[in-house]
């Protein structure tokens, strides 16, 4: 009898947790990618500011690389997550294949800090994922409302964020279709 009660709780608690990560899944903000000059989507929200170093130990600046481009894909993975890590050639492919298009793709590890980042270095090198990872700072506001890795969220060039928050890998294709979606 004790071990079916435990069965149960086991059970229901898993079903609690699916149908929470089904709800995490959908949270989004709201979007707005019109605007008055329709080459630069337009987000919505606070603006992603801070200064971090990447995985060579270089300071970089978030408007630095927001400004340059229409739209930033922010991919927050973690070097124990399989599903993130097998995403990261076909993001490398896409990285390459937008960057004309005013697109780049950055990681954003969340598992390392400025003292720990030869796992991670050694994931990038291994998988060819050669677009920018940077270490995480406490002034990566968005991380905090960040539940499970993969997340990829995209903002445009002043850093707010476009649409809702992507939980999960997808395919290229997949992807593809999002970006061409948020460029329109």
């Amino acid at each position: 009898m004790k071990k079916l009660l435990i069965a149960l709780a086991l059970t229901l608690s898993a079903g609690l947790l699916f149908a929470a990560g089904i709800n995490l899944a959908d949270r989004s903000s709201s979007s707005n990618t019109e605007s008055t000059n329709s080459s630069k989507p337009k987000g919505s929200g606070a603006k992603l500011s801070f200064t971090t170093i990447d995985l060579n130990g270089k300071s970089v600046d978030a408007s630095s690389i927001f400004s340059k481009n229409k739209i930033t894909m922010i991919n927050v993975w973690a070097t124990y997550c399989g599903p993130c890590i097998s995403e990261m050639p076909d993001l490398a492919k896409l990285n390459a294949e937008y960057k004309s298009k005013g697109v780049e793709i950055i990681g954003v590890v969340s598992d390392i800090n400025a003292n720990s980042r030869n796992k991670a270095s050694s994931i990038v090198s291994k998988t060819g994922a050669n677009y920018t990872h940077l270490v995480p700072c406490n002034a990566m506001k968005f991380l905090y409302d960040i539940d499970a890795v993969p997340t990829t969220i995209f903002v445009d060039s002043e850093g707010r964020q476009i649409g809702k928050a992507y939980v999960g890998s997808r395919s290229k294709s997949d992807w593809k279709r999002i970006i061409d979606s948020l460029l329109k």
